[in-house]
């Protein structure tokens, strides 16, 4: 369960991100992410369970906790969904909401998001940029996936897939 606090350098000062992120195999990208993210996964539509909605997302893997590109260091350079560099924090209004809860928060181990004087580092300057991208995008996406459903192209695919090793998987609730 999420533990959100808004979060600024006095309250913040010790939090440190870790690297060892989420192992994400499906993501949500915005418009601004298809021409990178369609050279090293598949982009699919999908739809939001709690609204209905479609959205689009990047295959990274065909299991949950299953990261392809994250094993796959000339691809992981390439492509690193939005939605994966903000993955902790959200956005509260005009303000950064930190998960306090989320496995990549830390006050011992990581980088700080804070340097001593209390300024954003690097790293937290990644997370601002990222969901401001993804803030901007979201409208662009939606008006994107809106006119695919209105011109009807959308339409449900079955993927099943047999590996090497005797394990069958089943992708289901995707869109093309």
């Amino acid at each position: 369960m999420e533990e959100l606090e808004v979060l600024n350098s006095e309250q913040h000062r010790a939090l440190r991100l870790r690297s060892d992120a989420t192992r994400l195999h499906f993501v949500p990208i915005v418009v601004s992410e298809f021409s990178v993210a369609a050279t090293c996964c598949p982009i699919m539509l999908a739809k939001d369970p709690e609204n209905g909605r479609f959205y689009a997302a990047a295959m990274l893997g065909f299991k949950p906790g299953e990261n392809l590109l994250a094993e796959d260091a000339g691809a992981k350079l390439t492509f690193q969904p939005l939605d994966v560099e903000r993955q902790g924090f959200f956005t509260s209004g005009e303000n950064i909401a930190v998960d306090m809860k989320h496995p990549r928060i830390s006050e011992t181990n990581g980088e700080p998001l804070f340097d001593e004087s209390g300024e954003p580092t690097d790293v937290l300057r990644r997370i601002q940029k990222a969901l401001g991208l993804l803030v901007a995008g979201n409208e662009a996406t939606q008006s994107f996936i809106k006119t695919l459903v209105d011109f009807r192209p959308v339409e449900p695919i079955d993927i099943s897939l047999k590996f090497d090793d005797g394990e069958n998987s089943r992708l289901d609730g995707l869109y093309t």
